[in-house]
This record gives C-alpha cells, sequence and structure tokens, in this order.
C-alpha cells in the first residue's frame, strides 16, 4: 500500500467524522427548535384557554390547568414522537458511517501488515541469496591422446559464494560422440550423494574422471573435427541454509589442440 493511498484513506475518514458531527449539530439544533417551540405553543394554549374561560360560567382555575394540560400533552406527544423519529435516523446514520470508517481502517491495517510481512520476505530470500554457495564446474584437462592408452580428464568444481557448500556430489559421463550424435544430459535425481565440503569464497575441488580407450580411428576423427570427446555430469550440492541446488556442465574437446570448451546450451545451474 503506497503512502498516497493511506493518506487518501485517512482523509476520507475524516471526511465522513465530520459529516456525522455535522448531522448530529443538525439533529440538536432541530431538538432545540423543537423543544422552544412546545413552550411557545403552550403559552398560546393557556392564553386561548384563559380567553374561552371568560365566556363560560364555571370556569376555575382548576378546570383552566386541566385543559391547558390536556391540549399540551396532545401536542407534547406528537413533538416527542417527531424528535425521537430523528434522534433515531440520525443516529443509525451516524452509526453506520462510523463502522465503514472502523472497517475501512482495519482493512487498511491488514493491508499494512501483509505488505510489511512481504517485505520481511524478501529481505530475508534477498539475504540468504546473497550467502548461498554458488558451485560451478570449469574445465579441466584432459590427457593422453594417444590411441590405446585411456585418457584421464579432469573437472575443476569452485564455489564463489559467502558460505561453505556440503554434501557436493558429481555424477557424469564420457562419451565419443559425432556431429549428430544426442549428448547424455545427466539430472540432479541421476547424482549419487556424497559428503564432499567446498569452502566459500573460491575454494575448489579437483575431480579426476577416466573415460575409455581411445582407437586411432577415433582419434582422427576427433582431430578432423568429424568427433569429439565429450564430458558432461551434473554436481548437485546443499547450502547453509539446507536449500539443495545444482549445476549441470558439459564439456567437450576436439579439433588438433584437443582444447575443452563449453557447450553453449548445457551449462546451467540453480
Amino acid at each position: 500500500m503506497s503512502d498516497s493511498d493511506g493518506s487518501d484513506g485517512a482523509a476520507l475518514r475524516g471526511i465522513i467524522v465530520g459529516v456525522g458531527l455535522l448531522l448530529a449539530v443538525i439533529v440538536v439544533g432541530l431538538s432545540g427548535s423543537l423543544v422552544l417551540d412546545i413552550y411557545e405553543r403552550r403559552e398560546a394554549v393557556q392564553e386561548r384557554s384563559q380567553a374561552d374561560c371568560a365566556d363560560r360560567k364555571n370556569c376555575g382555575p382548576e378546570s383552566l390547568q386541566a385543559d391547558i394540560r390536556a391540549a399540551i400533552a396532545a401536542e407534547d406527544v406528537v413533538d416527542i414522537g417527531v424528535i425521537q423519529t430523528v434522534l433515531g435516523v440520525a443516529g443509525l446514520i451516524f452509526i453506520g458511517l462510523t463502522l465503514k470508517a472502523t472497517v475501512d481502517a482495519v482493512r487498511e491495517a491488514s493491508a499494512a501488515t501483509e505488505a510489511a510481512r512481504k517485505a520481511v520476505e524478501l529481505t530475508e530470500d534477498h539475504g540468504r541469496r546473497q550467502l548461498r554457495a554458488y558451485v560451478t564446474v570449469e574445465i579441466g584437462s584432459l590427457k593422453p591422446f594417444e590411441a590405446g592408452k585411456v585418457p584421464t580428464a579432469s573437472v575443476t568444481i569452485t564455489n564463489g559464494g559467502q558460505t561453505p557448500a556440503f554434501n557436493v556430489s558429481t555424477h557424469y559421463v564420457v562419451e565419443l560422440l559425432g556431429e549428430n550424435d544426442d549428448i547424455t544430459v545427466i539430472s540432479m535425481e541421476m547424482v549419487p550423494r556424497a559428503q564432499l565440503i567446498i569452502g566459500s569464497k573460491y575454494d575448489k575441488a579437483r575431480t579426476i574422471v577416466a573415460p575409455f580407450g581411445l582407437t586411432l580411428a577415433g582419434l582422427q576423427d576427433i582431430k578432423e573435427g568429424k568427433a569429439a570427446i565429450v564430458l558432461s555430469g551434473c554436481t548437485v550440492y546443499e547450502d547453509t541454509f539446507g536449500n539443495t541446488w545444482w549445476t549441470q556442465f558439459c564439456h567437450m574437446y576436439k579439433g588438433h589442440d584437443m582444447k575443452g570448451a563449453y557447450h553453449p546450451g548445457l551449462n546451467r545451474g540453480i
């Protein structure tokens, strides 16, 4: 909720209360006017009764007072009914306006509480993202490049986050693939769990993998760019808050220099 919405709501409640007070003042004024009118009519009735009594034979003080009281009482019943009706209507209007202002205030308070809760959650999430571990898998080396021998490759697992990475686990496959062959993609569900810990601030751990024996024909295809040794895998780890994350990687070795390169679409993570 913005500050302008809050100020508009406060202004509206002020207007509602002001209208209620204005109605109360009007009702008090009408009631006072009616009371004054009652007293004036009482005097008029009394004068009329005295004038009528002058033409009557039996017109003592007691009968005169009785006539006056009867006339005044009859008019008072009507006047009191009118006053009660006006007061009742005004009271209902004022209560309704007050209840509406109260409901609006409660809604605004609830909205402000919800906004504060979301702000706290965003702050906590931002803080955790700043402090969590961030693991990447960098290209290592592949050697020897001789037919009939078993090449060995290495990847470097690096944590660039502010806190250690726990239970770091890596699973991979090494394949000799042609240009049109599909690359095996390793998901986090395929990774057996380990207990390796990598410290914070670019601490590193090296993993050695042993692919398979290269044939002379396979080595020739690699040098001619018709095939490549593809090392693909996935690293799973936990941060200090107990959340699980993963990083997929795919490194390709081909060409005369057999220099490793990242696959353009299979190096990603959360």
